[in-house]
Formats: C-alpha cells, structure tokens, sequence
C-alpha cells in the first residue's frame, strides 16, 4: 500500500525579553536553516511555545515572520518551534493539507468534553468527526498523549486515563486533514513510541513502555514523518537518528533520568 512522502523541517528560536515577533534572523542555525517558511496548500505548520502547542488564533505567521498575538511574550529563554511538514507532489498527484485545534481546559472532575466545553477565543469549529479527518494529537498540559489515553467522536473528546488533569490545565486537540488533488480524504496511521529517560542516549524497544503500546521503534522507512518529544520539547532532526528498533541521540548530554520521550510516527496512505 502506497504511503504519502513528506519533508519535515523545524524553526528552532529563544524567546528575548517582551519578544512577540520573530524573523528568519532569530533562528538558532546550529539546530537547521529553515527559516519561517510561507503558509501553502501543502504545507502544515504547528507552532510551539514553551513545549505548548499553541491555537492557531494566537498567532499569525507569513514568509520569514512569526508574530505572537497572544497579550503576553513568552518569559525569555523559552523555546518557539515552528513544525513544518510538506507533503509536495505525491505519486503524481498534489496534496492539499491543513490543520486546526480545539482547546478547552479541565476542572479537575471531568474526562468527557464537549463542543460546548471549547474556549472560543481560540477558534470555535469543535470537535470533528474522525471520518472527516485524517488523524488527531491529543496534548494535555503541553505532553503530546498516547492513542490509549484518549477515543474522540463528533462533538466528544473522552480521556480514558485513569487520572484526570488538574483544573486549569489546557487540553488541545489538534487535527489534520489531508486530501489528494481529488479531494478525497487520505487516512493515516499514528504510533508514538513512549519510554522513560534512563540516563542514557540510546533507546530501544525494550525500553518502551508497555502500557501505551508494544510495536517498538518502526522502521522510518516507513513512514512519512516523525517527531522527536523529549521532556515536551519537540526535537530539530539534527538531534537524532532513528533505525528500526534504535532511537539514537546526538546531544552532548542525556535528558534528566525519567524525562518522557515520544517518538511519532505518522503514515498517510495513498488509498
């Protein structure tokens, strides 16, 4: 079965004091040169600020700028990331590529919610139906959750974990649709890796943890994108490699022992 190929590439900054507006020249070029990379049909774009993904609503972003729109700057020396993931001409035909979010927030009691529930002043489309897209991230307070954790329905998000976030906590759930030049919707299939710090920059599949899944490190091969978390913060492709069953990082130093790392992997196919 045919898969989409994509290009994934990530705009690396620090956030200076009362900063809300970044440029091409804010980048950190040892982690790549992508610059701010103009919106298009084929290209999704997610913005993280601290390790949170942020609304749509709270930024606007065009050709080598980003600008924050939110009433407070990130404190200085927090991370900005951009993800962008390009899609191109696929087996002879374009892709036309977009995502969204809806964002509520817990009190503390509740692991249903619903439309009604969605805090408007970062969008208002709901929750969508999972036949109307091509697959979900779920983050709680910023860390991007495993499949097992959550079920979504039109209308209904529903965490199946068996604690529920503090109130207060935002709960974004970001969805991406996908369509060929046809306008057919593709479908995609979404693992996450999940394992525990332990110290040491190597991981395997026997470090993962089984109760949010057991297929190990698939072959990238495979796919047609990944995403490195480490302690929430998504990770410039410089910083790992990535073998069938290996995850391998080329940091000077290992993430603090117990630090969550999330390897994603996204297959879109074709058909």
């Amino acid at each position: 079965q045919l898969f989409l190929l994509a290009i994934a590439r990530q705009y690396n900054a620090l956030a200076n004091a009362n900063q809300k507006h970044y440029t091409n020249a804010d980048e950190l070029t040892e982690y790549g040169q992508t610059g701010i990379l103009p919106p298009s049909e084929d290209t999704v774009n997610s913005l993280f600020v601290n390790g949170m993904l942020q609304p749509d609503a709270t930024y606007a972003l065009w050709a080598g700028n980003l600008l924050l729109l939110t009433d407070n700057a990130p404190i200085k020396g927090a991370t900005v990331i951009i993800s962008f993931v390009t899609f191109g001409k696929n087996h002879g035909k374009n892709v036309i590529a977009s995502n969204d979010t809806y964002v509520t927030q817990s009190d503390g009691t509740k692991r249903v919610f619903y439309n009604s529930d969605e805090l408007i002043e970062y969008g208002g489309h709901g929750i969508p139906s999972p036949d109307a897209v091509s697959f979900f991230n779920l983050y709680v307070n910023g860390t991007l959750q495993p499949r097992t954790n959550f079920r979504v329905s039109e209308g209904v998000l529903e965490l199946t974990t068996t604690d529920l976030p503090p109130a207060s906590v935002k709960i974004v759930l970001e969805y991406f649709t996908i369509k060929d030049e046809d306008g057919k919707l593709l479908n995609a299939q979404v693992y996450e890796y999940n394992a525990f710090s332990n110290g040491h920059r190597v991981y395997t599949n026997a470090d993962e943890i089984a109760m949010y899944g057991t297929q190990g490190i698939p072959d990238p091969a495979l796919s047609s994108s990944e995403h490195l978390f480490i302690n929430n913060i998504l990770q410039p492709s410089v910083n790992y490699s990535v073998q069938k069953g290996l995850l391998t990082l080329n940091t000077a130093d290992a993430p603090l022992v117990g630090a969550p790392v999330t390897l994603q992997f996204v297959c879109i196919f074709t058909s």
